[in-house]
């Protein structure tokens, strides 16, 4: 098994029985093989053929993660870190391939206070987090590694350029590694750029949305559309995501998950199944870069 596929979704604490089978159907439909979910504490899933790495902090679960135990998959070192908004594992695929993952659900600006103090709360609280990661990667002696989950911040946001080092580019992120060698590994590339917008150049078919989350009143620092939620990799796992498998899911065999017209106060996401849309991709080990 060379390539894995992989779903992240925000669920928002969805315990209806509709919910839980439509995310049954998607896990087989997209033939995942690892899921991470956010927001899911205190709930009791059933997943075929699935079962949960344990969360060292049962009370407080912001992440879980489920593999497919059918899979030649191995799990170890697993460690939790701030306040369980961030869950590392150690992947070993068919006693060949390795590489860390780390769920994430950073954490969000605070719902009082302007504009400037939201901000400026949100990087406080999420600034330990570069140093968290290098924490955990010269742990296990390697840069393998992958962020997967609900960042909540959009790609373009200071936090995610400057703080996460994550870039748009994966030949800029060559030249930058190679002009700051002792600093190279430190980056991230960031694909869900290529998400943004209104149209997919592949299925040359307009969108009925152009991000993972939608806030109906934004002010003037925020936005209709955003990309909060995705994958972030490491130099040596950037060229093993499939870039044509990277998509926001909006429609499932006849569910949809967004509206296709918005009515006044109300959001573009069908809030029945979540306030974010959930991302899938595909891994090829194959391409990893030792």
């Amino acid at each position: 098994m060379n390539k894995i596929n992989i779903l992240t979704w925000n669920i928002k604490n969805n315990k209806t029985d509709a919910f839980h089978f439509l995310l049954n159907e998607m896990l087989d439909f997209y033939k995942i093989d690892i899921l991470i979910l956010q927001e899911s504490s205190g709930i009791d899933f059933e997943f075929r053929k699935y079962e949960e790495i344990p969360n060292l902090n049962p009370n407080n679960k912001w992440i879980r993660i489920f593999y497919k135990i059918i899979q030649p998959i191995e799990h170890d070192n697993i460690v939790i870190r701030l306040n369980n908004k961030l869950f590392f594992t150690e992947f070993v695929f068919e006693k060949k391939y390795k590489f860390s993952l780390c769920g994430v659900h950073f954490y969000s600006k605070s719902n009082e206070g302007n504009q400037r103090e939201q901000y400026y709360d949100q990087d406080e609280k999420n600034r330990d987090i570069p140093k968290l990661i290098l924490e955990y990667e010269k742990s296990r002696k390697h840069d393998k590694t992958i962020l997967v989950g609900d960042f909540n911040c959009n790609p373009f946001d200071k936090f995610m350029n400057v703080n996460i080092n994550s870039k748009s580019n994966k030949e800029n992120i060559n030249f930058l590694a190679e002009i700051n060698r002792n600093k190279g590994s430190n980056f991230f590339y960031n694909p869900m750029w290529n998400l943004f917008g209104d149209y997919n150049f592949i299925t040359n078919k307009s969108l009925p949305f152009s991000g993972t989350y939608y806030m109906k009143i934004p002010n003037s620092k925020e936005f209709f559309w955003n990309i909060l939620d995705g994958v972030l990799l490491r130099p040596k796992m950037m060229e093993t995501l499939e870039l044509n498998t990277l998509k926001i899911i909006s429609e499932f065999k006849g569910n949809k998950l967004v509206r296709e017209n918005k009515d006044k106060d109300q959001s573009f996401i069908l809030e029945k199944y979540s306030d974010h849309l959930p991302v899938t991709f595909t891994l090829n080990l194959k391409k990893i870069n030792k």
